[in-house]
């Protein structure tokens, strides 16, 4: 393997949650190198020199994206593999799509609830897709190829219509997430007929994508209000950090409970 080894890219890394993952699998895979983005680049930077304050050492990568701009999707692409792609392909490649919002409809009127359902699907599933498909053939050279959706528990159907579960319901962010969980479905179905196809042909196979969501939890960041009832960031980016080290099937969706991981159906 080359000497670039794993390079671990979160999408809205500067704060949260993302950040959170940075710096967990930041302190365990020191060798590693993370590529944070951040809609502002100068948030990224704040971000990244507190995680060096924070005690990490390994190196910390700053990329300005906004994930619904294609051009720096695109600006995005080029840099990290010109950076971090050596001649010999060999580095393994993670891609966390953390960016993610939610929004209070603030009256019921049908333009106001159409540009709200619009604006959260446009991140939290649109811009995923259209992010990771970007990045696909970038993946495929790499070794052991990762992509984590960040999605929620809400996002799973079978739970939501659990009664014993007593989920709490938010129609458009759930069902944007039940969408993200759409895309890694079938993004790992498209995935693996490709690499069958290329090994029935004959062709010898690039590195197979496996795909996941994970869901943190409800959590006391930013993006919930800083609530009280939520979770430690930290507890949520375990589940993350999990897949990023071990060995899961992809097109499957977890969540990490009480110290261990836990497979939620779809």
């Amino acid at each position: 393997m080359s000497s670039v080894g794993k390079v671990i890219m979160c999408t809205g890394g500067n704060r949260g949650l993302g950040y959170s993952i940075l710096q967990i699998a930041a302190k365990r895979n020191s060798s590693a190198t993370f590529i944070l983005t951040a809609r502002k680049k100068l948030d990224g930077q704040t971000a990244a020199e507190q995680l060096i304050k924070d005690g990490i050492t390994a190196k910390v990568d700053v990329i300005e994206l906004d994930v619904t701009d294609d051009e720096q999707i695109m600006e995005a692409i080029k840099y990290v593999a010109i950076k971090y792609q050596k001649l010999d392909g060999m580095f393994s490649l993670v891609l966390i799509n953390n960016a993610g919002v939610i929004e209070i409809i603030p009256d019921l009127s049908l333009p106001t609830l159409r540009k709200t359902c619009n604006s959260m699907l446009n991140v939290n599933l649109t811009s995923v897709a259209v992010l990771t498909s970007g990045f696909s053939q970038l993946l495929q050279k790499s070794a052991d190829p990762k992509v984590i959706n960040i999605t929620s528990g809400l996002g799973s159907i079978s739970n939501t219509l659990n009664s014993e579960k007593k989920m709490a319901v938010y129609p458009p962010y759930g069902f944007s997430k039940v969408g993200l969980n759409g895309v890694t479905a079938h993004m790992q179905v498209f995935e693996n007929q490709r690499v069958l196809k290329e090994k029935d042909g004959g062709k010898p196979a690039s590195g197979k994508i496996n795909f996941y969501s994970v869901a943190p939890g409800f959590l006391n960041t930013g993006f919930t209000g800083f609530n009280a009832m939520g979770r430690d960031p930290k507890d949520g980016a375990e589940v993350v950090v999990q897949i990023i080290e071990g060995e899961y099937p992809g097109g499957t969706q977890w969540e990490w409970v009480d110290g261990s991981m836990k497979q939620i159906p779809w």
